[in-house]
């Protein structure tokens, strides 16, 4: 027979076998429930990243906010990823806002630096459409320095439709894009590709205007010297074009631009037999290089001269007023320091 003090013993026993088959069951259910938890914040993230996928960042960022907030989501694969979707859904909402207001050549700018640091964000394709959107803005719009930079970027990601028909003006937007900020050895550059690549489009003679203007421009910001206005040597018929005789009395290849009533664009070939001075040129010309002959329209000039063949040599320009019918001559020999 048991005594009491046995009795006692086992219901002790027992209540603390029960009392840890409770305990048991109850880590049990809550292991479950995070479990749970943890792929609800799962689907939500996979949920954020389908909204953002189609656009629609004010939809998507308050989804990404909650796997953010949630104590069960992982903070590698979900928090973490949440939080960079969010940073480039702010910073598209700035380019969009940026665009609405008017800087369309600031937002494209933007759009490409986006596709550039972002290219495997959901959030891609919707950048890359509404960079295409700018398209449809005036080339005045498109044109700055920024993006004027990038052309040939943006035919490169397709998101200029019709190139043909759209280069040719944002060229020359661009042309006086860089102008307006003295950067005219940009201005020359994209000029130059209007007149090679374009040379039927209908404002061909104007692009050869601005690029006159440029090429005087960028000598004298690069500190050309001042050359002397050629020498008259007839009496005039007073009617009729100007003659200008130019002789290259120098072993360099020359160009030569007109920027005035007719913008002309020249070149003469190097003189074999010619030498190069040092201190001092020669007290007359030579006449023994290439001989190019021009007929301008009389008026006032502004004339570069500079070699092709060598960049070290300094440009020249100089202010001409030619005569209506009078002829004039003038060589160009090369002095070294």
């Amino acid at each position: 027979m048991e005594t009491t003090e046995q009795l006692k013993a086992k219901q002790r026993n027992r209540t603390v076998l029960i009392g840890c088959g409770v305990v048991a069951l109850c880590v049990m259910a809550a292991c479950g429930a995070i479990v749970v938890l943890t792929a609800q914040a799962d689907r939500q993230f996979e949920r954020a990243v389908a909204v953002l996928a189609s656009g629609d960042c004010a939809t998507a960022v308050p989804l990404f906010q909650e796997v953010i907030d949630s104590p069960f989501a992982s903070e590698d694969d979900n928090k973490f990823p949440a939080r960079a979707h969010i940073a480039v859904c702010d910073q598209f909402n700035q380019f969009v806002a940026q665009q609405n207001s008017g800087d369309v050549a600031g937002a494209l700018v933007g759009y490409e630096d986006m596709l550039v640091n972002n290219s495997s964000s959901p959030l891609l394709t919707a950048i890359e459409n509404q960079a295409k959107g700018t398209f449809a803005s005036t080339p005045a719009q498109l044109a700055s320095p920024g993006t004027c930079a990038r052309l040939d970027n943006y035919v490169t990601h397709g998101w200029i439709a019709n190139p043909d028909a759209t280069l040719p003006e944002l060229y020359r937007a661009c042309g006086e894009a860089y102008t307006a900020v003295g950067d005219f050895t940009n201005a020359v550059a994209i000029y130059t590709l209007f007149l090679t690549n374009y040379p039927n489009h209908p404002a061909f003679a104007e692009v050869e205007t601005a690029l006159a203007k440029a090429s005087v421009a960028e000598a004298r910001a690069a500190g050309a010297g001042e050359i002397a206005p050629p020498q008259a040597v007839g009496d005039g018929s007073g009617s009729g074009p100007a003659v200008v005789v130019i002789q290259n009395d120098s072993r360099e290849q020359l160009s030569l631009v007109f920027s005035g009533p007719e913008a002309r664009f020249e070149t003469l070939e190097p003189c074999a037999e010619c030498q190069d001075y040092v201190g001092t040129g020669p007290e007359f010309c030579p006449e023994l290089g290439p001989i190019g002959t021009y007929e301008v329209p009389a008026g006032t000039y502004e004339v570069v001269v500079n070699s092709i063949s060598d960049e070290g040599v300094v440009p020249f320009t100089g202010t001409w007023d030619l005569v209506a019918g009078e002829e004039y001559y003038s060589c160009f020999f090369l002095i070294t320091e």
